[in-house]
Formats: structure tokens, sequence, C-alpha cells
């Protein structure tokens, strides 16, 4: 039994994420517990890719960071 391309793991959970349906046609997929364990995690980073929002992405530290952190590794300031 031939195990399927990574590249096609990843397109059937962004196509299953897109189209809420999982494309289990494949007797491989069907059969193979590793194959269908590395779908599982492939949809679920998918899942939680899409979820991701503007309020997510974390806010830059303060300057006083950079500075303190300059100052430690000894860099010039820029």
């Amino acid at each position: 039994m031939k195990h399927p391309h990574p590249a096609d793991l990843a397109d059937l959970a962004l196509a299953d994420e897109a189209s809420g349906t999982l494309d289990t046609r494949t007797a491989h997929l069907a059969a193979c517990d590793r194959c269908r364990a590395e779908l599982d995690s492939l949809r679920r980073v998918v899942r939680a890719a899409r979820a991701v929002s503007p309020d997510d992405v974390p806010a830059p530290p303060p300057e006083r960071v950079w500075q303190v952190i300059s100052a430690e590794l000894d860099l010039a300031p820029p």
C-alpha cells in the first residue's frame, strides 16, 4: 500500500475545511491509520489558521524591551 504524498494530504485537509466534506473515497485513507492521523493533524492546523483574527496578532513589545536586549547583547543602537 503506497502512502499519499504529504502535499496530497495537505490538499485534502484544505479541501475538507473549505467544502465541509472529506474525500474518503480512497481505499488507502480508509485503511491506513497513520495517514488518517496525519490528515486529522493537518485539518486541525487548517482550522486553527483559518480562525486567526487581527486580535490574535501579538502587539510589539515596548521600545525599552529592545533597549535591554540590545544592551545585554552589546549591540550598537540602530
